[in-house]
């Protein structure tokens, strides 16, 4: 029986080794992609700048106004800023009577009308509960016909104001001349112009 021949192992593993074993794959891997940049923040919305303050109501500028159109008011003179209006009342329901009117300057909004003291202060008092509000009167004076009043609703007070006017005595049992702001004002210190025109108001002769 012929005798196995021994292959030559060492030459080819010297080989092998020579030419770098197994040929791997030399490509580069691929670059990771940069992270993005945050995205910057919204600037802030600036403020706007709170609306100008209107100007001071100075009763010493206050001259006539022509309310000769209105019947109910047309013997008084009326003394309201320059350049005020005279809005008529709208009847009240069921009486196509007009009452009063509205002189009305801007912000100034100041009420001339026939009615009494005491339906007044009942109809104020009636409309802040319409309102889910409460009038609070601080000081109701009968001798000088003037009442004055608060209106409190979510913790916050408006004011009101008003008074029967002299000269007028010669009208029917339950009428009066009345005067004071048409609508409640946000401090008792915006009253002080409305009083004032009040204190103006004469019947013409």
């Amino acid at each position: 029986m012929r005798p196995r021949i021994a292959l030559p192992i060492l030459p080819i593993l010297l080989a092998t080794v020579a030419c770098g074993g197994k040929k791997s794959d030399d490509k580069p891997s691929a670059a990771k992609p940069a992270p993005a940049a945050p995205t910057p923040a919204p600037a802030p919305t600036p403020t706007p700048p709170p609306p100008p303050a209107a100007p001071a109501i100075d009763p010493a500028t206050f001259v006539a106004v022509d309310v000769k159109a209105v019947a109910a008011i047309a013997d008084a003179v009326v003394m309201a800023p320059p350049g005020a209006k005279v809005e008529p009342d709208q009847p009240s329901f069921g009486d196509q009577q007009v009452k009063g009117a509205v002189i009305a300057a801007g912000d100034f909004r100041l009420h001339v009308w026939h009615s009494t003291i005491g339906g007044e202060r009942t109809a104020a008092e009636m409309t802040a509960k319409i309102t889910d509000a409460k009038a609070v009167y601080t000081e109701l004076n009968h001798e000088v016909t003037t009442v004055d009043y608060a209106v409190e609703s979510g913790g916050q007070k408006r004011f009101g104001y008003f008074q029967a006017l002299d000269g007028w005595d010669d009208l029917k049992l339950g009428d009066q001349v009345l005067c004071g702001p048409e609508r409640t004002v946000a401090s008792a210190d915006a009253l002080a112009p409305y009083r004032a025109a009040c204190g103006m108001i004469k019947r013409a002769k």
